[in-house]
């Protein structure tokens, strides 16, 4: 077959779905069905909330097909004065921020409801007010020192038993695998309930399960591209690559961690806040090991470079969530982490192949797993 005749055989298939799709546009069969009736009721979220002395900034999202425009705020069932910048007319998921001045009282809730231009009314309610934090060169230090606690330290000490570990019999080096392959699988489900929990929170057109699958399936084909690449390279994956590739996965995890954090403590959530470093503290510890489980030898600057690509996300992440947390950014970063994560235990089952014959039915390797998945389960209920 000619190269014309296949260029045909792919373009004339996509020239008609594209012809089709045109036609579906122009035409608008939705119409076809239309009734009179009255406007569909306006879907208008807050996106974030910020609280300071007598003022109350709200970011709005209109997440409806339809165009809406704001009218009238009411604060605990009064009118109030506001302003909305840098429009009070929303087009589809366009964004605006209204502004109002209310002399708010420290842990009483707020109910606030936006009025649009045809009578309809969106409710929107916080529990408790609280001091926004603002973010400034002390708060990012403090956010720093959180950082390095919860996810630099904790998988520096662990990637620094590497020593030890390279001495362990070849048996016990493959129930270490498993191990990492264990923890990893936990932390993959539990980025997935996390992602998922936020894409419902994120604006409807844009989040929800859909959002969670195309992250995950970016960030896992994007890998193996990248590791399809090393291979045509190098010819065989080199085990500090592997160590490397592993570290990038548990980094976009404790990324997604750090936002968290981040946006649990910049809305007064502080109990929250130091639940979350706990258990995160724990968690991590254990992530070093699985880290260095591929090598048999490796300096004290690879070393270093595999705690920080590890632990530091977990600062960036607490500095996003705190300046500017959104549950659509956290659903993104935790299904970006979800994907690394599938990408290496793929990678890390293949090894486990190779060195040990009775693979995932050796009796090291099948204990090495369960282990990895006990641990994490502990730290979770101990804390």
């Amino acid at each position: 077959m000619s190269d014309d005749a296949q260029i045909a055989i792919v373009a004339i298939p996509l020239a008609l779905l594209a012809l089709l799709a045109g036609i579906v546009v122009v035409a608008d069969p939705g119409e076809w069905l239309a009734r009179d009736g009255p406007p569909p009721a306006p879907q208008i979220t807050v996106e974030d909330e910020t609280f300071t002395e007598d003022r109350i900034e709200l970011v709005i999202t209109n997440e409806g097909p339809e165009p809406v425009r704001l009218s009238q705020v009411l604060v605990n069932d009064a009118y109030w004065e506001h302003t909305v910048e840098p429009d009070r007319r929303l087009e589809r998921l366009e964004t605006s921020t209204v502004t109002i001045p209310y002399p708010w009282v420290e842990g009483e809730a707020v109910e606030i409801d936006f009025v649009t231009a045809d009578g309809a009314t969106v409710g929107h309610e916080v529990e408790a007010a609280q001091t926004t934090q603002s973010f400034d060169g002390s708060t990012m230090w403090t956010y720093t020192l959180i950082g390095l606690l919860v996810g630099v330290l904790p998988v520096a000490a662990g990637v620094a038993w590497q020593p030890a570990l390279k001495r362990l019999p070849s048996r016990y080096e493959a129930a270490l695998l498993a191990f990492t392959v264990g923890l990893l699988a936990f932390l993959g489900l539990e980025g997935l309930v996390e992602a998922v929990e936020l894409a419902e929170r994120a604006p409807a057109p844009l989040g929800g399960p859909g959002l969670v699958l195309f992250g995950t399936v970016a960030a896992l084909a994007g890998l193996r591209l990248m590791s399809a690449a090393v291979d045509r390279r190098s010819g065989r994956r080199s085990p500090l690559a592997m160590a490397y590739l592993i570290a990038l996965a548990i980094g976009l995890h404790n990324f997604g961690e750090g936002l968290v954090i981040g946006a649990a403590y910049a809305v007064g959530e502080v109990a929250l806040g130091t639940f979350l470093i706990l258990g995160f503290t724990l968690h991590n510890v254990t992530e070093g090991p699985a880290i260095v489980a591929p090598l048999r030898e490796a300096s004290w600057g690879h070393l270093a470079g595999l705690a920080a690509v590890g632990g530091v996300p977990t600062i960036v992440g607490a500095w996003l969530g705190s300046a500017a947390f959104t549950p659509l950014l956290g659903a993104v970063f935790f299904s970006l982490g979800l994907g690394a994560i599938a990408q290496v235990i793929v990678e890390v089952g293949g090894q486990l192949s190779d060195r040990v014959d009775a693979g995932w039915t050796s009796g090291p390797v099948a204990a090495g797993a369960l282990l990895g998945v006990a641990v994490m389960w502990a730290t979770g209920v101990l804390t």
